[in-house]
């Protein structure tokens, strides 16, 4: 890639987890990073996470849990705070809040 790349929220890539929309703006040879959106209440499907990959949550707006599998353990995010996820553990995100919560995910390397 010589040059920047822009991709516009209409244009993203869309799958349906459950409740969760999430939408991928990159996926190259080197890492995938995308978007989330739970309405409040809700609750996505299990990622049965990525081989050789790890992955990070950035809670962007609102309150969610998010079960690391392989753990049993639930770690809360609040706006504006991160979690690594290491590679091969299944995750699952839950919106414990009144409103609909936005998680950004980057995942290196590629999965």
């Amino acid at each position: 890639m010589e040059t920047g790349l822009l991709r516009h929220y209409q244009d993203t890539d869309i799958a349906l987890w459950g409740s969760e929309v999430c939408r991928t703006y990159f996926a190259t040879d080197k890492l995938t990073f995308g978007m989330s959106e739970l309405p409040p209440y809700q609750n996505g499907t299990v990622d049965p996470g990525h081989k050789d990959a790890h992955e990070v949550f950035i809670c962007a707006r609102g309150h969610v849990l998010c079960l690391l599998v392989e753990e049993q353990k639930y770690y809360e995010l609040k706006e504006n705070d991160a979690l690594l996820i290491p590679p091969a553990v299944g995750h699952q995100v839950f919106n414990i809040g009144s409103e609909p919560a936005v998680i950004y995910y980057a995942c290196a390397p590629r999965p």
